[in-house]
């Protein structure tokens, strides 16, 4: 997987559709310990929303020892805020189980979206 995503990830960040989010240990010696990235997507303006870009938050990690210190939820709220930054107006992302608590307290909702793998 290292193979196939390095160069789409070198490309999106050179061209500024990817931002990632970090949070180290303090010390002499930091460590990064949770992260995040928001793709910027071209999408179609609709009669919901006429904005060209959203915001898709993926790759949400937080190191099991670090985890139960609202490290997700900041990485969350950094890409919201970048999206807010740049008049995006919608935003989503997929999730686990067991993190779906941390991101409806920021307020996402399920959707009826559906997937068909080819």
């Amino acid at each position: 997987m290292v193979d196939n995503c390095r160069p789409w990830l070198h490309k999106r960040v050179a061209d500024g559709n990817y931002l990632g989010f970090l949070i180290e240990t303090a010390g002499d010696d930091p460590l990064v310990v949770a992260g995040g990235g928001l793709l910027l997507l071209d999408w179609p303006p609709t009669h919901l929303d006429p904005q060209t870009t959203r915001g898709y938050i993926l790759n949400v990690y937080v190191e099991p020892a670090h985890r139960q210190r609202g490290l997700a939820r900041r990485v969350t709220e950094a890409c919201l805020e970048a999206c807010r930054a740049r008049g995006i107006r919608v935003a989503t992302l997929h999730s686990a189980d067991a993190a779906r608590g941390i991101y409806e307290k920021l307020g996402f909702a399920a959707t009826n979206e559906m997937r068909l793998n080819l």
